[in-house]
């Protein structure tokens, strides 16, 4: 059975009732019947804005991936191993968002589109969004709740009393449920919605069981319950949780593991004013829903709280502003708690209280997801400390992304352009899969200003930007053009490239060649897009990013970028911007376009060098504030400079050697994020054996701290996410650069091993073409290579200061006199 062609693109979407104001949820259901054995079965469904689908009483999946309002993202899950012969029944939970986020900006018309098809002993069979199905609000979650950071969705509270316990089920009977409303897709929206296939890769679970062995600490509490208030902050609720009133642990109060089950835990002897706080340790970052099965003993409050890591050895459920815990309001009976939300979390913390009697634990852990790739798992050196970092990198990389990618999985769950795009690169490169790369180029174009400025974060309701991320988009669209070669989608996106580009372009040609525009310590609020408004981006703020230094979020005490007055570092970024259109113009677009944009690159290295290098101290200063040079200097913005090509080899050669190898603490130095580019400088200059000195000098760090993710920054502090993608640069730099398979990204392929480095060395990287390796191994005298490249690649092998370039297709090997190496930097 074909069902590819069947899909119904103007589709119908249920709901019940009135939409908002605030966060709603509705309860789906459609029993259905199998005849004989199942050939196929495919479910397509979306949902406005969240769903969780269950098959039989199975959790299945959840989506859907972000988008924009006028985007339906259909999800396509295969049903075959999880439909029976017989009754059958479809469970479905839709969360409608009624209020803009940082990752998502409601299309006004919350609900739920899904489409069955499978084929049995009968024939084909279709189910659609019908009045056949049964559709509940009762659903136990009390809204509105407090959002839990300000960038996304409300905590998480459930009343036991007003749930319907086992609604996914095939026994539960719905039969006074009600018929959905219900109206086409997109029929409320202005412009309508288009409907497309789930454009990022779906997810992959695996149940991390929470048991007595995971407890770190067992407490006592008489604390009151105070409720929560849905006016204030949420996070006066994770302070209270964090500062818990603890009494010496009694015998009467016990937590005993289950002798029939090694899963199972009871807690014994609740009463009313004693409860039980557990503290239990997944030994490692996962992201993922929480969940708890559990016999309740009377009415009582579970809170379910975690966090990425511990303050003085104390769990912290409030960092940064944050609300990193749910409620449970009990009552006797049995509770399946699975939250609708994601978060990011190494330790959990259960509180028990109000309770009379014993409470059984039949489950607990957190059911964590990944994207469903195949990672790269050959990098090996004989430098274990590298192999660490390679590992934890890549680990982040897969812990990290998840419907879609994002900054990280907790705080903010925002799809930044500077974030998305390399972090997308990587994947590609460790996986071969180019979907999170791909939806990326197309999906920050999609909305544009009247300016041609777009959005930083891409799915927001902040009507904002990070200027220098305009500009991120056009150079992640010369990467993804170049190592994918995906003509059609970068010429679809150009013409919104160019527009980009025109907002800077018209202030050179209005400025004397320099941009007009400077940022501002004091901006104004930016518009906030609560429902979906077609004129909208207008872009109401603008704020220039660059590195986390010198902003005020992280890093605090550490010398900034000076962003004030005229910045050279956005200058460089547009200099380097202008050399990419010059690539792209003459690949797809026009070459007369490339002929001007090579023009303005020179126009403003003549420019640049005037305003913005300093002789005295052979650098270029961050910027010109009211007529006089600023005295900062920083890594990030001389970086630029020489990616910019504003300076000869040498000089950048010179510049970077000072910069990098002092410890003078009045130049701004890198975030992680930063290192991508310097990394690629680094490469640019032939300075690989300084980049590998300060991969194991700034990820050192992480490593033995224990951590299993990276940090946002190298303080890894309180102010930080703990598991954030944009900081794990090695897990490419050490294949592309080190290894030296970057090269075959190029229109000219070459492999160029660093195997003066490492005595030995192996790992593979995906192009275009296919899968690529290499391996090295040094003895006293020699030293032997091996490899394979994809079928038809042709590339040259080139070796640290070889005389000759060797020819290598498919298998090859060669072996070399180390003799005839040196190392050069």
């Amino acid at each position: 059975m074909s069902t590819a062609s069947t899909f119904n693109q103007h589709p119908n979407i249920m709901w019940l009732g009135e939409t908002g104001p605030d966060t709603q949820t509705r309860l789906f259901r459609r029993r259905f019947q199998v005849q004989g054995k199942i050939t196929q079965a495919c479910i397509r469904l979306f949902a406005e804005a969240k769903y969780l689908l269950y098959v039989n009483g199975q959790f299945i999946d959840r989506g859907p991936c972000f988008h924009h309002p006028m985007i339906a993202p259909f999800d396509e899950i295969d049903l075959s191993e999880y439909l029976i012969e017989g009754d059958n029944v479809i469970a479905v939970l839709v969360q409608a968002i009624n209020m803009g986020l940082h990752n998502h900006v409601p299309s006004g018309q919350p609900g739920l589109c899904v489409q069955l098809d499978w084929a049995d002993q009968n024939g084909v069979h279709q189910i659609t969004a019908d009045e056949h199905w049964r559709v509940g609000d009762q659903t136990g979650w009390q809204w509105p709740a407090p959002k839990r950071t300000w960038a996304i969705g409300p905590i998480e509270i459930y009343d036991m009393s007003k749930a319907k316990h086992g609604w996914q089920n095939l026994a539960f009977d719905d039969q006074h449920w009600q018929t959905p409303q219900l109206s086409k897709l997109g029929s409320t929206v202005p412009g309508g919605i288009q409907t497309i296939p789930r454009p990022t890769p779906t997810l992959r679970y695996q149940w991390i069981g929470l048991d007595f062995h995971n407890i770190t600490e067992i407490q006592i509490t008489d604390e009151p319950i105070v409720t929560i208030q849905t006016d204030k902050s949420a996070e006066e609720h994770s302070k209270r949780l964090e500062n818990l009133s603890t009494i010496n642990t009694t015998d009467e109060i016990t937590c005993e593991q289950d002798p029939t089950d090694p899963h199972a835990m009871q807690i014994n002897g609740l009463t009313p004013d004693r409860g039980m706080v557990l503290q239990l340790d997944l030994g490692a970052m996962h992201v993922g829903q929480i969940c708890l099965d559990a016999t309740c003993p009377s009415d009582g409050v579970i809170d379910i709280a975690w966090c990425e890591a511990k303050a003085d050895d104390k769990a912290s459920f409030s960092r940064k502003g944050a609300c990193y815990a749910d409620r449970i309001i009990a009552c006797k009976g049995e509770l399946n708690w699975r939250p609708i939300t994601f978060s990011g979390m190494r330790y959990v913390t259960l509180i028990f209280r109000g309770f009379t009697g014993n409470l059984q634990i039949h489950r607990t852990g957190v059911h964590a997801s990944i994207p469903d790739l195949q990672w790269n798992t050959d990098f090996k050196t004989s430098d274990n400390l590298l192999n660490d970092i390679h590992a934890i990198c890549q680990r982040t990389l897969c812990v990290g992304s998840q419907e879609s990618l994002m900054d990280c999985p907790t705080r903010e769950q925002a799809a930044y352009i500077g974030d998305g795009l390399p972090v997308a690169m990587w994947i590609g490169r460790l996986t071969g899969d180019w979907r999170y790369f791909k939806d990326m180029i197309i999906e920050q174009f999609r909305r544009q200003s009247p300016c041609g400025l777009v959005r930083s974060t891409l799915y927001s309701w902040r009507d904002d930007t990070l200027v220098d991320y305009n500009l991120i988009a056009l150079l992640g669209l010369k990467d993804y053009l170049q190592i994918t070669g995906d003509q059609q989608t970068v010429q679809s996106v150009l013409p919104a490239a160019r527009k980009v580009l025109g907002w800077f372009t018209q202030q050179l040609d209005e400025n004397d060649g320099l941009l007009s525009w400077q940022w501002q310590a004091e901006r104004p609020v930016s518009h906030r897009e609560d429902q979906f408004e077609p004129d909208c981006p207008q872009i109401t703020s603008m704020n220039l990013f660059i590195d986390h230094a010198g902003m005020g979020w992280h890093c605090i005490e550490d010398a900034g970028l000076d962003r004030r007055g005229t910045n050279a570092a956005l200058h460089a970024f547009l200099g380097i911007a202008l050399q990419t259109m010059v690539e792209i113009e003459n690949t797809v677009g026009d070459p007369t376009l490339a002929i001007k944009c090579q023009q303005r690159a020179e126009q403003l290295k003549t420019k640049a060098n005037a305003t913005f290098f300093n002789a005295a101290e052979n650098a270029y200063v961050d910027g010109v504030h009211e007529g006089q040079p600023l005295k900062q200097i920083s890594e990030q913005t001389n970086t630029l400079a020489i990616l910019a090509g504003w300076c000869s080899d040498k000089q950048a050669r010179t510049i970077l050697t000072r910069l990098l190898q002092t410890d003078d603490p009045s130049i701004a130095r890198n975030g992680y994020y930063f290192w991508l580019y310097t990394f690629q400088a680094l490469n640019q200059l032939g300075m690989l054996p300084l980049a590998i000195e300060k991969i194991r000098q700034l990820w050192m760090p992480v490593i033995n701290a224990g951590a299993s993710t990276v940090w946002e920054t190298m303080a890894g502090d309180h102010l930080d996410s703990h598991c954030h993608p944009w900081s794990c640069v090695p897990a490419s730099t050490l294949i592309t650069d080190i290894l030296g398979l970057g090269g075959l990204e190029s229109d000219m392929p070459r492999i160029t091993p660093r195997c003066d480095l490492l005595e030995h060395a192996q790992g593979s990287m995906y192009t275009r073409r296919g899968k690529a390796s290499i391996q090295w191994q040094s003895n006293d005298d020699m030293i032997k290579l091996t490899g394979q490249l994809p079928d038809g690649l042709h590339a040259q092998l080139i070796l640290p200061n070889a005389q000759h370039n060797i020819e290598i297709q498919g298998q090859w090997q060669h072996t070399i006199n180390r003799s005839a190496l040196c190392a050069i930097s």
